[in-house]
This record gives structure tokens, sequence and C-alpha cells, in this order.
């Protein structure tokens, strides 16, 4: 075997944090250019309480591992992609088209015409 199972444990979390991650970078950015700042101060605080809550709880149960740790901090970061998901779904049907061309004709030489 090329690793040891402890290695491909960590590399698929790794690889699994980055794809997670990046969804929810990207869905954080449509809200904040969407001027939904709520969402993004709601969500920026998420993930560390959920992971912190989860590491206390494993605490308590007494699973002292770091597989534990690892995945605490991943389900953190996707309950914040599901809830980013979640207010996706429920916002309006063109949310982001809308604000931004609204945005672009104020910002065009024409517009004051």
């Amino acid at each position: 075997m090329f690793l040891r199972p402890a290695f491909w444990l960590v590399l698929l979390a790794v690889l699994i944090f980055a794809i997670v991650q990046n969804t929810t970078g990207v869905l954080l950015f449509a809200f904040q250019a969407a001027r939904k700042f709520r969402m993004v101060a709601v969500a920026v605080s998420f993930p560390p309480g959920a992971f912190f809550a989860l590491a206390v709880a494993s605490h308590i149960v007494k699973v002292d591992d770091y597989r534990v740790l690892i995945a605490s901090y991943i389900l953190g970061w996707t309950c914040l992609l599901i809830f980013c998901g979640c207010a996706l779904q429920l916002a309006e049907p063109h949310f982001f088209l809308v604000s931004s061309c609204h945005r672009s004709r104020s910002s065009s030489p024409r517009a004051g015409q």
C-alpha cells in the first residue's frame, strides 16, 4: 500500500474539506455581491461555533480522537453549506441577477440621461 490508513483518512478529509469550503465560499461571495450581509455575518461565525460545540461534546462523551475532530470540523462547514443552499432556494427566483442588473445600470453613462 502506498500510504498508511491514517494518511488516507487525512488525505480524504482534506479533499472533502477543500470542496466543501470552496463551494461555501462561492455562495458567500454571491450573498455578499447581492448585499445580503446578514447572511454573511451569520455564516462566518457558524463553522467555528459548530466545531467548538462538537469538540466539547466529544470530550464530554470521552471520545478523544483526531478523527472525531476532523469530522467535527468538516461537519461544521457542511452544515453551513446546507444552510446557505437552503437560503438560496428560499430567495427570489432572480435574486442575484436583479441586484447585479440594477447596479450595472446605475453605473452606466446613459443612466443620467
